[in-house]
């Protein structure tokens, strides 16, 4: 399967996006297609019973067509038109019916009536699945609902003809046109469920898949990619933010201690201020002292000189 499609663009997208954001774009799609549609099977979907995800392979008769082999006694020429081409082009690439649509701008009736056509000129392999072919081969219109319902196990083949002699003798009675699929649903052969796929099936397959919407994807694109750029700018932000709070914190325990320091220094100088007034006070008294011996000394010398006298 060929990557890098405009389908595959959105998916990478959205995979990249939280799970949180993805569970509401999740929400929001099965509100909207049910809204659209009656549809209520959407648990029973699978991407392997989806004809969307469909890969039509190509055979080797396809890929002489393509490589414009003489194939005239096998393959009526006329038969080979501009959409057979495009569309063995788009299986040679292996690309999904969603792609080819894309690729193409067709509905998914157009992408399906190619797809059966190059299988009926054995351009492309037959479709392995009978659900899936069935399915195709209904969308394409190759087929019509009663032949698509018994080759899905729906109905039994009794039941169709049951249904299509109802609806022709009320055709006939009451000259009034009803579906066979409305019929089979009030004959009970069909549950309301089936009846809504059907009507689906036949209704939104014919959707253009348009370019607009190629260019929605694309500014869809562009918008997811600027948001990723800001989340990324923000995640560096808050990055240089803790840093600068690291910082912050290392500086606040630097202040703290050199705060300590000085409450020390501090209490060493009021402790030496304290002692150097003692020293004073003491150096005070002992030069009192002093002054006092000597003038003892003076006295004494005084006395001792008129005793020699």
């Amino acid at each position: 399967m060929q990557k890098n499609t405009y389908f595959d663009n959105v998916l990478d997208k959205i995979y990249e996006l939280p799970l949180w954001v993805k569970q509401a774009i999740y929400a929001e799609l099965k509100e909207h297609i049910q809204s659209r549609s009656p549809i209520c099977a959407l648990d029973t979907i699978s991407k392997h019973n989806l004809i969307q995800l469909y890969t039509p392979f190509i055979t080797q008769a396809g890929i002489k067509v393509l490589s414009k082999d003489d194939t005239s006694l096998i393959i009526d020429k006329s038969k080979i038109t501009n959409e057979v081409i495009s569309l063995l082009t788009n299986a040679k690439n292996k690309l999904r019916i969603i792609d080819i649509c894309q690729k193409n701008t067709w509905t998914l009736s157009q992408a399906c009536k190619t797809i059966t056509d190059c299988i009926d000129l054995n351009l492309i392999e037959p479709i392995a699945s009978n659900s899936l072919s069935s399915t195709i081969y209904f969308i394409a219109g190759k087929i019509r609902i009663g032949e698509f319902l018994v080759r899905t196990g729906k109905i039994s083949v009794e039941q169709l003809d049951m249904a299509l002699y109802s609806q022709k003798y009320t055709e006939d009675s009451m000259g009034e046109r009803i579906y066979l699929a409305q019929i089979l649903l009030n004959l009970g052969y069909i549950s309301p469920r089936d009846y809504e796929n059907i009507i689906f099936l036949k209704d939104y397959g014919n959707e253009l898949y348009t370019e607009a919407f190629n260019e929605n994807i694309s500014e869809m694109t562009n918008n997811v990619d600027n948001l990723k750029q800001e989340v990324i700018s923000l995640r560096n932000e808050r990055l240089k933010l803790r840093k600068s709070i690291s910082q912050s914190s290392e500086d606040a325990k630097t202040i703290a201690s050199l705060l300590t320091k000085i409450d020390t220094l501090k209490k060493s100088l009021k402790t030496f201020e304290t002692e150097n007034d003692n020293a004073k006070r003491d150096l005070n008294l002992y030069l009192d002292e002093l002054v006092a011996l000597s003038q003892e000394n003076i006295e004494l010398k005084e006395q001792l000189e008129n005793i020699s006298n």
